[in-house]
């Protein structure tokens, strides 16, 4: 069975995707900062001994980082969102794809652990940090997609491992414009910025 996404729905797709990679990333940024800071703090303690200069270096590195990752998080979405005409989710009885303009995923649903559902979404947990989260709002017949997807979440542990078919395309990004670059360049920059401050 296969959904089209429907590309009236944007705003509403970019905030539910703005939302779940705050979720999902913050808690890591923000431990990863803590880190960075003790060793920062360490490190300038040796050359300064200055309490105020390394509390003031500290906090502007975090603010400016922190508003770096925002930026980049609302230009990823709001890139997945402009090409949300192009968004299609095929369900399978084992497993689903989803195919957008920037990467093809599938995921087998025997993979999946739990799952947790909100009025107009649901996301499936495969372990560890990945997850499967689907926006059924966002998709022409929700109703039909909803009732599908509740139907998956209800046999979780019941699905056979089987090898998905040869012709099912396994995940792979492609970088399709100019602003799928930039949106990595800046997190890999931001990353590198950081580290080189810790040393």
């Amino acid at each position: 069975m296969t959904f089209k996404a429907n590309p009236e729905k944007k705003k509403e797709f970019k905030n539910f995707m703005f939302k779940k990679i705050l979720l999902r990333f913050l808690p890591i940024l923000l431990l990863g900062l803590v880190f960075l800071d003790v060793s920062m703090g360490y490190v300038f303690w040796d050359e300064t001994k200055n309490i105020k200069l390394i509390i003031f270096s500290t906090l502007i590195s975090n603010v400016i980082f922190l508003v770096l990752c925002f930026f980049a998080f609302h230009l990823g979405t709001k890139m997945a969102a402009s090409s949300l005409e192009n968004w299609e989710l095929n369900i399978e009885e084992n497993y689903a794809v989803l195919n957008n303009s920037a990467a093809t995923s599938t995921v087998r649903f025997a993979d999946f652990k739990k799952f947790k559902k909100t009025p107009d979404s649901i996301t499936f947990y495969l372990g560890g940090l990945k997850q499967f989260y689907i926006y059924w709002n966002a998709y022409y017949d929700s109703d039909k997609l909803k009732n599908c997807l509740e139907d998956i979440s209800q046999k979780i542990g019941a699905f056979t491992k089987e090898n998905i078919p040869e012709d099912t395309p396994k995940t792979k990004v492609k970088f399709k414009s100019k602003f799928n670059i930039i949106f990595y360049v800046i997190l890999a920059i931001m990353l590198i910025i950081k580290i080189l401050k810790v040393l």
